[in-house]
């Protein structure tokens, strides 16, 4: 039964992190792609503050999983080390 139990949670860590490497990606590129409609629309889009500025976002750890928060949002930096 341990060793049941062992497999399932070295599985279940290797599908975490596959799926936190594929979230990254996902920002990346979804920051890259805004940047690039900046440049052809210019101050004519609608900002998005999670993608603005020189950090994109911060992450931090909850007991729901990881909450993302916009480099200018004072209450997410004021309660990271939480």
């Amino acid at each position: 039964m341990k060793e049941d139990l062992e497999t399932e949670k070295r599985q279940t860590t290797r599908r975490w992190a596959k799926r936190s490497k594929q979230l990254d990606l996902i920002i990346v590129n979804t920051a890259e792609m805004y940047g690039e409609l900046q440049g052809f629309i210019g101050n004519q889009m609608e900002a998005i503050p999670a993608l603005e500025g020189d950090e994109l976002a911060e992450k931090r750890r909850t007991d729901d999983g990881w909450e993302l928060a916009a480099a200018g949002d004072e209450d997410f930096h004021e309660n990271r080390n939480r």
